[in-house]
C-alpha cells in the first residue's frame, strides 16, 4: 500500500500440506523495480517454505524475476 492506493498484491492456492501454486503477483508499473514484488514473494514463500512443491507459471518478462526469487 502507498497510503490508500494498493500498489501490489500476490496470492497462493494450496492444499495446506504439500503443494502451493502462486497464480498472481501484480505490481503497478510505476511501482515496479522498487523491491515490492520481491517482498511479496518473500512473504508468500516463507509461509510455504516447507511444502514439497511450489509451482508458478511465468512468461518471458517474468522469468528472470522468479529465477532471482529462487525458482528454476
Amino acid at each position: 500500500w502507498d497510503k490508500n492506493k494498493l500498489v501490489g498484491l500476490g496470492n497462493a492456492i494450496s492444499d495446506g500440506f504439500l503443494v502451493v501454486y502462486y497464480p498472481h503477483l501484480l505490481v503497478l508499473p510505476e511501482y515496479q523495480k522498487r523491491g515490492i514484488g520481491r517482498q511479496i514473494m518473500t512473504i508468500l514463500m516463507s509461509r510455504y517454505q516447507d511444502f514439497h512443491q511450489q509451482i508458478l507459471v511465468a512468461d518471458k518478462q517474468a522469468i528472470d524475476f522468479y529465477q532471482k526469487c529462487g525458482f528454476e
